[in-house]
């Protein structure tokens, strides 16, 4: 390989990055730049900043000019006296973009900025050639902020190299924009815009991952229903899967773009009103998250009574009481002090016990949501990992007191039967808790045996 050659290789996986700071009405973003070819400008999450999506600058820079913006509010932007909603953002973007330099881009929103990118589609639609739509919010039925924060944090159990990745940046703007930030998740929770998806007029493309959580793939059927110009293309990742895949996610804008340049040719057939890639719409209306949180819930319940029961008995036999080992878990985190009596405590023992199913429930559903990211049923192994995590958890991570009170009262043959028991009911728990509908393999291939049926009815109920 001759040295230019190199030069170019490396110039086309490591492209020169420029950092600006850019003013419009008088609030400033905070930009990184990158590549040669068709605008197309990436709205940073204010959850995050824009460092978060440099893997996904390095791919669109090899087929783009690509911009990511930190929005006001978020990262090195300018701060903001109140909290901006998605209409303010729409607004402002659509004055930025001239300032930008950019003429008539093609316009991404992740997540939150999904909202503001679609708002500014509906309302400025000349300033862009068309939007990219990836995890957009807004395209719920049921929006509640648990719900949603429940399902955003199935996706980090999903991505977990990103989660740790990106925890400084938000950590950032928790210390920095922390009204905004929490403006941001509250509206990204409880936000409608099925309605105003049906006056973008502009071709759009909605990105989803199958097995996003937060906002599951079926909203992005529900956009494609009312917007004139959608097309839809699943992935087999996660809400991030632009961050963590970002190879395949510039493949399909490239693809998308391109099949729309080649469309306005004059004499080109239109373009077919139909889904990229077929196979998501099995996935569609949250059956993923429904998928992850029904196991995770019948997972959850085995583990607490498997490991209940032997706590139990393994108390009786050492110290005497089946109510010791329940006891040492609730005054481990504080309740009833350092000393209490063995037997059964009205002010302890319940407690105890919902102390530890409440840990248990969690554990089963973490679990469950592991086992689907790595794309395989439970076995031995899985469930050897669940009890080794369950043993740091115990011993590193939990209250000082539990762990000396507590096998102080199991003794240790009864907290070895204690992992022993949460390792063989989790390896067990694709016997009697098999998947509904789908399964997700190592590539990212869907089992749809009873997808089709339960389609409409995963559908109605997120």
């Amino acid at each position: 390989m001759t040295a230019t050659a190199l030069t170019r290789w490396i110039r086309a996986r490591w492209p020169r990055t420029t950092w600006r700071r850019v003013f419009a009405s008088g609030f400033s973003a905070f930009c990184v730049e990158a590549g040669d070819g068709p605008d197309f400008v990436v709205l940073a999450s204010p959850l995050v900043r824009a460092r978060t999506y440099l893997p996904l600058l390095r791919q669109l820079a090899r087929h783009f000019r690509v911009t990511v913006v930190e929005l006001p509010g978020s990262g090195r932007a300018s701060r903001v006296a109140r909290p901006w909603t998605s209409s303010d953002y729409a607004d402002w973007t659509a004055e930025l973009l001239p300032a930008l330099g950019v003429t008539r881009p093609w316009l991404m929103g992740h997540s939150d900025t999904g909202a503001a990118a679609l708002l500014l589609g509906a309302r400025h639609p000349e300033r862009v050639s068309g939007l990219v739509l990836t995890g957009s919010v807004g395209g719920r039925l049921r929006r509640s902020v648990p719900r949603v924060v429940l399902g955003r944090i199935l996706d980090g159990l999903q991505e977990p190299l990103l989660s740790l990745r990106a925890s400084w940046h938000l950590l950032f703007n928790v210390l920095v924009h922390p009204r905004n930030l929490l403006h941001r998740i509250w509206e990204c929770c409880t936000i409608d815009l099925l309605d105003c998806a049906a006056q973008v007029p502009v071709p759009s493309l909605l990105a989803w991952g199958r097995r996003d959580c937060a906002m599951p793939v079926g909203c992005a059927f529900r956009f494609e229903a009312r917007m004139p110009r959608a097309r839809v293309h699943i992935d087999p990742g996660a809400h991030d899967w632009p961050i963590t895949r970002p190879a395949a996610f510039a493949k399909a804008a490239l693809a998308f773009t391109a099949a729309e340049a080649q469309s306005r040719l004059p004499g080109a057939p239109p373009l077919q009103h139909t889904a990229m890639s077929d196979g998501g719409r099995a996935a569609s209306g949250g059956t993923i998250m429904n998928e992850i949180v029904e196991r995770g819930l019948k997972t959850g319940a085995a583990l607490a009574v498997a490991t209940t029961g032997t706590i139990m008995l393994a108390s009786s036999v050492e110290s005497g009481s089946p109510w010791a080992g329940v006891n040492a878990m609730a005054t481990g985190f504080g309740v009833g002090g350092r000393r209490v009596r063995d037997g059964f405590a009205l002010k302890v023992t319940p407690a105890g016990f919902v102390f530890l199913t409440g840990g248990l429930v969690a554990m089963g559903m973490a679990y469950e949501a592991s086992v689907a990211a790595a794309g395989r049923r439970s076995n031995l192994f899985t469930g050897a990992l669940l009890g080794i995590a369950g043993f740091v958890l115990d011993r590193f991570l939990l209250a000082a007191p539990l762990v000396p009170n507590f096998r102080r009262k199991m003794g240790i043959v009864g907290t070895a039967a204690k992992y022993l028991s949460v390792v063989l009911t989790s390896a067990m728990s694709s016997r009697w808790n098999p998947p509904a509908g789908m399964y997700l393999s190592g590539t990212g291939s869907v089992s749809e045996e009873r997808a089709e049926a339960r389609n409409d009815s995963a559908s109605i109920a997120l």
